[in-house]
């Protein structure tokens, strides 16, 4: 269990600073345990001194760094909690023995003072420090989940604030607390109501050890049959000329041609990532490779009619023509592949990360909040009207994540991140840019309200707006 602090910010978090031989508090200390029952204190300059002794061998150690309190659980699940002095030395201020089994097989620390455990039961304990009370996650009445299931390990993801277990017949059963905008901020009090349970995931053999990463979703499995790694996926869909495609699993599609009522049942051979449809045809991709299929409105027969390496996960489909942001270029290509034309951006204009493609006209967002926009009814795509710079109207700017043009494509709309409490946060506004009138408007979801101060030349966007998506 390390503590590494600066006197400031040892201050901050009132978390004493530890002195060593020399007088002078040090910036890294850390405490240990072992199979004897013996906590440690040691710092930098090699002290190491025996600062608590347990009745039986140590199962874990925590810290609550915001009060400066040591958390103890031994392998008899014996919990106690222990103030730091500033000479490392630990001061008892309470000891419980936890109810349930007398053992736990797992034990995970989340923020703020909650414990959960795992002891071979259908059932996930929790045990909340601050409010000095215990609740349990039920395994019982989950789809898929036999009576005789057990929990065998568990793991928690402070960023998404998602608790994840593994159990005795290959499941893997995932819990959001959902009571705090802040998936790091685990509030007391809700008790079990906080969680919200996720769909299990089953992978081969029976889960014996699991581990949430900590930046790309994933989770690490180490099972009776070896070791796995499960990536999050989120699914995808997308509707447009009366087509509609949802994804149903990491390679499979159903696609519904609205106007005939044909269904088609798509099985791809890449973990789809993004889609794109159009009244004939649908283009699947994972970043690496896109695939297009031709898709008949009157008859069940799918077929593939292009496929190709492409590191993209943005893509637009017109026509016969796919658009794809690659790097610092939108790429047009056919459906095999091939390169037709490059549309290129300046380094004022920063890099493009979102684009849509209506009829004859294909809009593209940068990171530098420009949107450009070019005919595309020809055989080479040509600029169409001048290129806007919306982040000077758009206050605490932070980057675009979303653009749809409407079906003549004199309205441009647009989602942003904004910039509030040092965090880059979804904004709840919807943009729209003008083109004839070069007029940003805005309505805030949250309030209700229409907003068009940041344009010059007075109109209310409270009139009616032609429709921003087919």
């Amino acid at each position: 269990l390390f503590r590494s602090r600066s006197k400031a910010t040892a201050a901050a978090t009132k978390l004493p600073l530890l002195k060593g031989r020399s007088g002078i508090a040090d910036t890294l200390s850390f405490f240990f345990g072992g199979a004897t029952g013996s906590v440690y204190s040691a710092n930098d300059e090699g002290d190491c001194v025996e600062v608590f002794k347990a009745s039986d061998s140590i199962k874990g150690l925590f810290l609550r760094e915001e009060k400066s309190i040591v958390v103890i659980l031994t392998e008899n699940m014996l919990l106690s909690q222990h103030t730091i002095s500033p000479d490392g030395s630990l001061s008892l201020i309470s000891e419980a023995k936890l109810s349930g089994k007398s053992f736990a097989e797992d034990v995970v620390w989340m923020s703020h003072g909650c414990l959960a455990t795992v002891a071979n039961e259908n059932i996930l304990r929790m045990w909340d420090m601050e409010m000095e009370d215990n609740y349990a996650l039920m395994l019982t009445g989950l789809p898929g989940i036999e009576n005789q299931e057990v929990i065998q390990c568990v793991s928690y993801n402070a960023n998404k604030g998602t608790l994840v277990v593994g159990t005795s017949l290959g499941h893997v059963v995932m819990w959001q607390y959902k009571g705090s905008s802040d998936a790091d901020d685990v509030r007391r009090g809700d008790g079990a109501s906080c969680w919200e349970t996720l769909a299990p995931s089953q992978v081969e053999g029976s889960v014996l050890q699991i581990r949430c990463g900590s930046t790309k979703n994933l989770i690490a499995i180490n099972s009776t049959l070896g070791v796995q790694i499960l990536s999050e996926n989120v699914m995808n869909s997308h509707f447009h000329d009366q087509v509609s495609a949802v994804q149903v699993a990491p390679s499979q599609l159903k696609i519904v041609c609205l106007q005939t009522g044909v269904v088609h049942d798509l099985k791809t051979d890449i973990h789809v990532k993004g889609i794109y449809v159009t009244k004939a045809h649908t283009t699947v991709w994972n970043g690496k490779k896109v695939v297009v299929y031709d898709v008949p409105q009157d008859k069940p027969m799918i077929r593939a009619t292009g496929a190709f390496s492409c590191e993209s996960m943005s893509i637009v489909v017109s026509e016969q023509t796919l658009y794809s942001i690659e790097g610092d270029k939108i790429q047009i290509r056919n459906f095999q592949g091939i390169i037709k034309q490059s549309l290129q951006f300046v380094e004022m204009e920063g890099l493009p990360v979102v684009l849509s493609a209506a009829k004859s006209l294909l809009a593209v967002g940068t990171t530098n909040g420009v949107i450009k926009m070019w005919d595309i009814a020809k055989r080479e795509a040509r600029p169409h009207y001048t290129p806007k710079n919306v982040q000077e109207h758009v206050p605490n700017f932070a980057g675009m994540t979303s653009l749809c043009s409407n079906a003549v494509g004199n309205r441009i709309s647009f989602l942003v991140n904004q910039i509030e409490n040092l965090k880059s946060l979804p904004s709840s506004k919807v943009f729209v840019w003008d083109v004839e009138a070069d007029l940003v408007l805005s309505f805030d979801f949250l309030s209700g309200t229409c907003d068009d101060s940041g344009a010059s030349g007075g109109r209310s966007m409270a009139g009616p707006l032609d429709p921003i998506c087919d």
